[in-house]
């Protein structure tokens, strides 16, 4: 018995292109290697990985260290951050934080004291005189100074004791017998009454003293000036102020920097593997899983278990593809037997690529045209088949088609079919196998009964 042999032609091209229809697989593959690669080398760096007793100790002390520097910073953080609150909240009620160094309202005064010797004509008398009037003019200043005169001032301000120090200056000079008192406030009345009470202190206080060697003093306000100024020591203050202020930011700022810095110490042999050596496995994995899969979409598109398409049919067997039914009548929205007559007429491009459709049209139509009666061989029992035949009957009138169900099942069936008859056969996609079709094929050749060509259906 003659047999048949499939042959194949492979195109590169068309290779190319069957081989990237299948892109989901091969993307699946390719995020599966991913996975497994970068899994592969974490599992095997923890197992690897070993910690020996000096490795334990040195971590234990990595820890403890860890530990302190933790509290460390943790304090510093929290000293830092009350710091900044403390300074906020002092310069949120500070009178001279809101003062404007180019406006400041101001009471100045000047006092200067004046005393005589007991013995004017003794070689001692300037010393004497000199030593009294210092003695004098710093007990002044300490008085102005004191708790208790701040206090009356506070008030009479209502300003706290702490904030109306800096408000008020004090600057005794003994080469010219003077003490120089200047007060800033954030209005010029209150400034005016803080000078008054100044002046009043300071009459009390120098009264009653007894400098050795000094016969009689007085004290005496020899000039005063109130009305707004520009300040250098309120703008010098201000200065300090956003100094103190950016200062205590930046530490704060610096211990959380410190604080967020801290990491947990890893012992030797307990990281398992490095980032960059699980990306490295991952792309590995994932190049050699995505290469072999385009090797086996490749392999299956070359060496086909099943029949998969129109293509691999005209392909492997040189037969025509009459009609794929089934996606025909999905496609184009019309019944199987007005398809093949609109197929004879060449108002349809067919199935498959547009290479093959020409090919498919004049076999067919050859085909259907030297063949008094059709008989379609199919390979299994399929209700399709009895939908094929009565399409053919209706679109070929005159012609006889004979449904014959099974060719190797049951050959008995085939005894219906003359020798030298003309027939086509139906297969299934994806399921018919290219062996079986073989073994068809040699089957009817054997039998002298002539193939025309091929009827799909899905």
């Amino acid at each position: 018995m003659n047999t048949m042999e499939t042959e194949r032609t492979v195109n590169l091209r068309n290779l190319f292109f069957r081989v990237l229809k299948r892109w989901r697989l091969l993307l699946v593959l390719l995020v599966l290697g991913l996975l497994l690669g970068a899994a592969f080398k974490y599992v095997q760096g923890r197992l690897g990985a070993k910690s020996s007793p000096e490795a334990e100790k040195e971590y234990e002390a990595q820890v403890k260290e860890y530990e302190v520097q933790k509290t460390n910073c943790e304090w510093a953080v929290k000293d830092a951050r009350e710091s900044l609150e403390a300074y906020q909240n002092y310069l949120d009620q500070s009178v001279l934080a809101r003062l404007d160094p180019y406006n400041v309202p101001t009471a100045e005064a000047r006092l200067i004291v004046s005393a005589t010797a007991v013995d004017e004509t003794s070689p001692n008398a300037p010393s004497v005189l000199s030593n009294g009037i210092r003695y004098i003019l710093y007990h002044l200043d300490g008085s102005l100074r004191s708790s208790d005169c701040f206090s009356k001032l506070s008030a009479l301000s209502g300003t706290e004791e702490r904030f109306l120090r800096e408000l008020v200056t004090f600057i005794p000079a003994s080469s010219s017998n003077t003490l120089d008192i200047t007060v800033y406030y954030s209005d010029q009345d209150t400034a005016q009454k803080i000078m008054g009470a100044l002046l009043d202190y300071s009459d009390e206080a120098s009264k009653g003293l007894k400098p050795e060697g000094i016969a009689s003093y007085r004290v005496d306000t020899v000039t005063s000036y109130s009305g707004t100024t520009v300040s250098n020591t309120i703008s010098t203050a201000k200065t300090n102020i956003s100094k103190n202020l950016a200062t205590l930011k930046s530490n704060l700022s610096s211990a959380e920097t410190a604080l967020a810095a801290l990491s947990y110490p890893k012992a030797a042999g307990r990281s398992g593997a490095s980032l960059s050596d699980m990306l490295k496995y991952a792309l590995l994995f994932g190049a050699v899983f995505f290469l072999l899969g385009v090797v086996l979409v490749a392999l299956k598109v070359l060496f086909p278990y099943k029949l998969l398409s129109a293509e691999d049919a005209e392909q492997g067997f040189r037969l025509p593809v009459f009609a794929t039914y089934g996606s025909i009548c999905a496609k184009h929205h019309t019944r199987f037997d007005k398809w093949i007559r609109r197929h004879l007429e060449g108002k349809t491009s067919g199935l498959g690529t547009d290479a093959h459709s020409e090919i498919v049209r004049v076999a067919s139509e050859a085909a259907l045209q030297n063949a008094d009666v059709l008989f379609l061989i199919g390979t299994e029992d399929d209700s399709v088949m009895d939908e094929i035949r009565e399409s053919l009957e209706k679109a070929f009138s005159g012609k006889e088609v004979k449904l014959t169900k099974g060719v190797l099942s049951d050959p008995g069936l085939l005894g219906t079919v003359p020798g030298g008859s003309s027939v086509l056969l139906l297969e299934k996609l994806e399921k018919s196998t290219y062996a079986g079709i073989v073994s068809e094929l040699n089957y009817l050749k054997g039998r002298d009964v002539a193939v025309k060509g091929l009827v799909l259906f899905e």
